[in-house]
């Protein structure tokens, strides 16, 4: 009698070959086709990565850049159609008058003599010798 096994065995020996060709081509897959794939892996990553700043970035702040793009928009049309602004008139810049010029040497005279060193008796201390302790007083509180 045959077990189970060797039932299962004859039934499937014509497909032997078939999946012989199956393994093969999945060995093949994985060991020949990385080297070919690195390329497209690559132009894969950056586009996922695109994708991903994309999604990171962009779209959880959309009210904020449409806010900054409205912004632009407003300080374009401003820039744009304001009507004011300074205008040049070609004049050049008069001499100033004699009682500013004069106003700036007293100012200028007056630094100097602000920053000049002198010599004050504030700056310098009188340094005391210490007298020997035979000759100092006691000197007891009076209440």
């Amino acid at each position: 009698m045959k077990t189970p096994r060797e039932i299962l065995s004859e039934r499937h020996r014509s497909a032997e070959p078939q999946l012989d060709a199956i393994r093969k081509a999945v060995v093949a897959e994985h060991i020949i086709a990385p080297q070919f794939k690195n390329e497209q892996r690559r132009t894969i990553n950056t586009i996922s990565l695109a994708s991903k700043l994309w999604m990171e970035l962009i779209l959880p702040a959309r009210r904020f850049w449409f806010a900054m793009a409205g912004a632009w928009v407003v300080i374009l049309v401003l820039n744009c159609f304001g009507g004011g602004g300074i205008e040049t008139t070609g004049q050049t810049a008069s001499a100033p008058a004699p009682d500013t010029l004069m106003a700036v040497k007293e100012q200028r005279h007056f630094m100097a003599q602000l920053l000049e060193p002198t010599a004050s008796p504030v700056n310098q201390v009188k340094t005391e010798k210490p007298s020997p302790r035979s000759e100092q007083r006691k000197q007891t509180p009076v209440a």
